[in-house]
């Protein structure tokens, strides 16, 4: 009868220790997997911020080498009065005017063609402009009754010249010498430039206070150092 119980607590014991190693090794393969799960979740994503990181920087080099073309090899210029499309183009450095000029569709029929210098080179930001035949025969009769007081030295010449001499012609002056004018500095040199490009020629010189930042007080200012 003994024997027996305890053969019997045996097999139950047996059974028991059986269950137990089963189960501790499922968990610890579980555990395993886990553990390896994450090892390859946290690999995958180091390899991607990787290749963001990479991607990034090819991006910003691609970026710097673009910029450091354009601002060698190319420049901007402006090109405005007699040409069939005025505005800003961009050219190879070492360009000369005519090229702009082509890229502008070409002088208009106004144009005073012989008055710019079209083989001469540019430079970034230069601002091109093709005055009218009109402006260049006006511009060529201020110069030569100056020339003419010069070697007469005629009273009556000097009367008629003393409008004209030395003064910024506002219809054809460019930014640079637009801003030797009392009061005028870039933004308003450029917001009279805008003026011209939408709303034609001066018709006289007092039109010029409906440009943008030019009151009364400024116009008062400069009055005598402009003609049209």
């Amino acid at each position: 009868m003994h024997r027996k119980i305890f053969k019997n607590n045996r097999r139950f014991l047996l059974v028991c220790f059986i269950i137990f190693t089963c189960l501790t090794g499922c968990s610890g393969i579980g555990r395993q997997q886990d553990t390896g799960n994450e090892s390859a979740l946290e690999e995958i994503e180091l390899s991607e911020d990787a290749k963001s990181e990479t991607a990034g920087q090819r991006e910003q080099s691609g970026a710097d080498d673009e910029d450091e073309k354009v601002s060698s090899g190319e420049i901007c210029v402006y090109v405005c009065g007699q040409v069939k499309h005025p505005g800003v183009y961009r050219l190879d450095a070492g360009s000369r005017i005519c090229d702009a000029i082509r890229l502008a569709g070409g002088l208009t029929g106004k144009a005073a063609s012989v008055s710019v210098n079209q083989a001469e080179k540019m430079q970034d930001g230069q601002q091109i402009y093709i005055p009218s035949k009109k402006e260049a025969t006006n511009n060529n009769g201020a110069s030569e009754k100056t020339e003419g007081v010069a070697e007469g030295g005629s009273s009556s010449g000097s009367t008629n010249t003393q409008g004209t001499s030395g003064k910024v012609n506002i219809n054809t002056a460019g930014k640079e010498e637009l801003m030797t004018l009392t009061g005028i500095g870039e933004a308003r040199a450029q917001a009279i430039i805008k003026y011209r490009e939408i709303k034609g020629r001066f018709g006289s010189k007092e039109q010029l206070k409906e440009v943008e930042g030019i009151k009364d007080g400024i116009y008062g200012k400069l009055e005598d150092q402009i003609e049209i």
